[in-house]
């Protein structure tokens, strides 16, 4: 296998399904549906609850975002343990990064 380099300063930003939340794909892998991806929310952007099956990790690259209950700024890591939900909010607009080990659920 290969290591992967990308240049994200040369991917687009796509809309997701989301009003307000675009995407940049860095990895996915087809067998298991694991990805990576940079997530950008707007200002007050809400992401509906979802669910990941197998995790998730966070870092947040820019602003500040609510993961139900608890604020994380610039800086801060974040790891949902298999299971778990949350509901995502940004009053300041964010950028993050997001590693799924396969991909999440969003029930609405």
């Amino acid at each position: 296998m290969r290591d992967l380099e990308i240049d994200t300063n040369s991917l687009d930003w796509s809309p997701t399904s989301w009003a307000g939340i675009y995407r940049k794909v860095l990895r996915t892998d087809a067998e298991t549906g694991a990805n990576a991806s940079l997530l950008k929310f707007d200002a007050n952007t809400r992401m509906p609850k979802h669910m990941p099956p197998a995790g998730e990790e966070v870092f947040v690259l820019e602003g500040r975002v609510r993961f139900e209950d608890s604020w994380y700024e610039t800086g801060y890591y974040l790891y949902s343990p298999p299971g778990s939900s949350d509901d995502v909010f940004t009053d300041t607009g964010a950028v993050l990064f997001v590693s799924l080990p396969k991909p999440a659920v969003h029930p609405e």
